[in-house]
């Protein structure tokens, strides 16, 4: 469904397999982080490696600053506060922020975060349970493709 998705907004082109290959990978991460709560070191490598599919050499430092300031902000939270954030999170966000960019990686962690917080409150009413850990990668797997779609 992704595939036909991608393929119907932006036809065969770089970009939809770019695309493509960008959703796969979030799937196996998302998949990875909810069975065992570990994402391998190599996912948020492949994602910045496609990442590269179609660009010009010259954007790479932008593209690493762009995964600096996606990062910054869950850098910062893990700091302060212990047991926040895993490794896995931090690696993919970085990963889609190389990818997506400043603005875009910024947007979908925005989009993720809120969506894991929304759909977090929510369990949390309907099942009367206290706050517990959770995968995280899941919502920001969705809000990076969101935007990525936007493109």
């Amino acid at each position: 469904m992704a595939a036909g998705l991608l393929f119907f907004i932006f036809g065969l082109s770089v970009t939809a397999l770019k695309g493509l290959i960008f959703c796969t990978l979030l799937l196996y991460a998302t998949n990875s982080d909810l069975s065992t709560r570990e994402v391998t070191n190599w996912i948020p490598l492949s994602i910045a490696l496609t990442g590269l599919i179609g660009i010009d050499l010259t954007n790479i430092p932008f593209m690493l600053l762009a995964a600096l300031f996606v990062t910054l902000p869950q850098l910062i939270v893990a700091i302060r506060k212990e047991n926040c954030y895993g490794g896995g999170d931090i690696k993919v966000s970085a990963a889609c922020g190389f990818l997506l960019g400043i603005e875009k990686g910024i947007l979908g962690l925005t989009a993720g975060l809120l969506l894991a917080v929304l759909c977090t409150l929510a369990i949390q009413r309907i099942k009367n349970r206290k706050a517990e850990a959770f995968p995280l990668i899941p919502y920001l797997a969705v809000g990076f493709m969101m935007v990525y779609l936007m493109l």
